[in-house]
């Protein structure tokens, strides 16, 4: 009885392996939104050992996915079939010889899933192409009354769009682009579904993967009467191979912004400052900054950050006059090149500084973009798990800084998609935090090698680095670590698990 008991757990245990690494390289491939060289890329990564099986990494179910992964396995089921008949196997055999073949082949399932997405293309390709077309006769219909506001950028983009949105709701009737849905097929689905002809102004989050992507959306809106640049960076270095490609392909906003329309930029970013003049045609231009940049069109004069974590405090003035105080629930002085750039935007609209000021007040930070978490024990969670780039490391840094009477500890996988400057960015991230943290807590990857070496470079004390071979076994390891008073950021490294820690957590703080 317990032998068979033993087979059973057994058997349990392969049949759950097999299905973890089907559902994972899976997931793998929606991340890399079903491009198959990319895929193959992660794969190879996947058996180097760099990528790791994270049972937080979590696959959304559409219908796509649905449809590759069943079609994926009835083609593996299909070649088991062949092979049963050609050694004439019964189907006692057959049921056993299907496990012992699924379970041999589960790591090279990705081969099925590539065959599959093939399969599915064309007809995948036809759907979408309906879905355009759809959406762009019905803006069409409607666009004349419509304002778009189209915002893009390596990083921000999100929080900007959100903010903006926010602020105008108050007197408009707003549509906006939900969560990360900001390809073609993404934002054409939701015209599709919600533009009606009571939609007043249309904001549209845009991502981009190559040269020619902005155009396109641009183009699908028929061209934006407002478009906000929110800064360039390395991000998805592997997909634009070079600088030069992802400044071209995000001031495709400005170029292809309406003639005479307005065009925001922020001030703070190296990169727009020395190209816009470039690509800027007749449109008015803006600037907002949140280190008082002197290209900026509004300033802030006394800022103060409450170090209780309930947010930023700052005085805004234009060039003539202070026109009054501002108290954020935000975190990070970014907020400030926010609350500018709906300054600029509520007074294209028609607002008051007082009817843009409230609403200001009123927005609270996006989840797991530095949002604040009270937890038991006096423990601060600064939840940063989305944020995944350059500059926003550097941020979630520098709001780290401020909590100068607190124990800092830092929580990181690294960066993704950094290409050739991985070893680069993940030193200067060491460097940064060696004068911040009090303790580091790493992946053990080839990205975070380089944050150690940066920490040890700069008199980081190393048993005060912690290191882990996922990032899922460092949040189990973190109660026998953080103390009362502790502040602790997570930066990158999104999964069920951390959430469930974190609700753990809040459950009764007070």
């Amino acid at each position: 009885m317990k032998q068979e008991k033993k087979k059973i757990n057994i058997i349990k245990k392969i049949i759950k392996k097999i299905i973890q690494i089907l559902i994972y390289q899976t997931y793998l491939l929606q991340f890399q939104d079903y491009s198959v060289l990319r895929f193959l890329k992660d794969i190879k990564d996947f058996y180097r050992n760099k990528l790791k099986i994270l049972s937080g990494k979590k696959l959304e179910w559409t219908l796509k996915a649905k449809t590759i992964f069943f079609l994926a396995i009835f083609i593996q089921l299909i070649l088991s079939v062949l092979i049963a008949l050609i050694f004439n196997l019964n189907i006692s055999y057959f049921i056993l010889f299907f496990l012992i073949f699924i379970s041999i082949l589960s790591h090279s399932f990705f081969v099925y899933l590539i065959l599959a997405a093939l399969v599915f293309w064309p007809f995948d390709f036809t759907f979408k192409q309906i879905v355009i077309l759809r959406a762009k006769i019905k803006i069409k219909k409607y666009r004349k009354n419509i304002k778009i506001i189209a915002v893009t950028g390596s990083y921000g983009k999100t929080t900007m769009k959100d903010a903006v949105s926010f602020v105008l709701s108050e007197k408009f009737d707003v549509l906006k682009t939900e969560g990360n849905k900001n390809t073609i097929l993404g934002i054409s689905q939701l015209i599709n579904k919600k533009m009606s002809e009571k939609t007043e102004i249309f904001i549209v989050e845009m991502a981009a993967y190559g040269i020619g992507d902005i155009k396109k959306l641009c183009d699908l809106v028929l061209q934006p009467n407002i478009s906000i640049l929110t800064g360039i960076n390395e991000s998805h270095f592997e997909r634009f191979k070079k600088i030069e490609n992802t400044i071209r392909t995000k001031f495709e906003i400005v170029q292809n912004c309406k003639k005479n329309g307005t065009v925001i930029l922020n001030a703070d970013n190296e990169l727009i400052v020395q190209n816009f003049a470039k690509y800027l045609k007749d449109q008015k231009i803006y600037f907002y900054s949140s280190k008082n940049n002197p290209l900026s069109n509004y300033r802030f004069g006394e800022k103060i950050f409450y170090e209780d974590g309930s947010g930023i405090y700052f005085e805004i003035k234009d060039e003539f006059e202070n026109l009054g105080e501002i108290k954020t629930q935000f975190l990070s002085g970014y907020i400030i090149g926010i609350a500018i750039s709906c300054m600029i935007i509520g007074k294209e609209f028609g607002m008051n500084f007082d009817e843009i000021k409230e609403k200001i007040e009123k927005l609270k930070p996006p989840e797991h973009r530095l949002q604040l978490i009270k937890a038991k024990n006096n423990i601060l969670i600064i939840d940063d798990s989305y944020n995944g780039n350059s500059e926003g490391v550097r941020e979630a840094i520098n709001t780290l800084s401020l909590f100068a009477g607190k124990r800092k500890i830092y929580v990181t996988p690294g960066l993704a998609e950094v290409g050739r400057k991985n070893r680069e960015l993940h030193l200067e991230i060491g460097r940064k935090l060696a004068g911040v943290a009090d303790m580091v807590i790493l992946e053990k990857n080839e990205a975070c090698k380089f944050i150690k070496e940066g920490l040890l470079q700069n008199g980081f004390l190393e048993r005060y680095i912690k290191e882990y071979n996922s990032i899922y076994e460092a949040h189990i390891d973190l109660d026998k670590i953080l103390f009362s008073g502790d502040v602790v950021l997570f930066q990158r490294g999104r999964n069920e698990f951390l959430f469930r820690w974190i609700e753990m957590m809040t459950v009764n703080a007070d």
